[in-house]
């Protein structure tokens, strides 16, 4: 089983796949807050390629409505699946709220 672990100093990249609707970069931007608060900093947010390790994936897969699927990668990567981008978007919040507890 693979595990996801944030630390200072090296937090990990906030990825964002190309093509997702500015609102899923406005729910990171929220994300990427709450962590700054824990652990006194703000991780990068970048748009495009994910790097291959310690990078938190939002992406889009799949049919479907609103539905998410959240996986821990090798490489501390967690990977924010969404079949669409509002799935994408509570993926996210569903992160934050049940892991970093905002």
């Amino acid at each position: 089983m693979n595990t996801f672990a944030i630390s200072a100093p090296r937090l990990p990249t906030i990825a964002i796949s190309l093509g997702l609707r500015p609102f899923v970069r406005r729910a990171a931007e929220d994300v990427a807050g709450d962590i700054g608060k824990i652990f006194g900093a703000r991780p990068a947010i970048v748009e495009g390629d994910a790097p291959a390790s310690n990078a938190i994936v939002l992406r889009k897969a799949g049919d479907g409505w609103e539905n998410y699927a959240i996986e821990s990668k090798l490489g501390n990567v967690l990977e924010i699946t969404g079949s669409d981008d509002h799935g994408v978007m509570f993926g996210l919040y569903r992160f934050a709220s049940e892991c970093l507890g905002v």
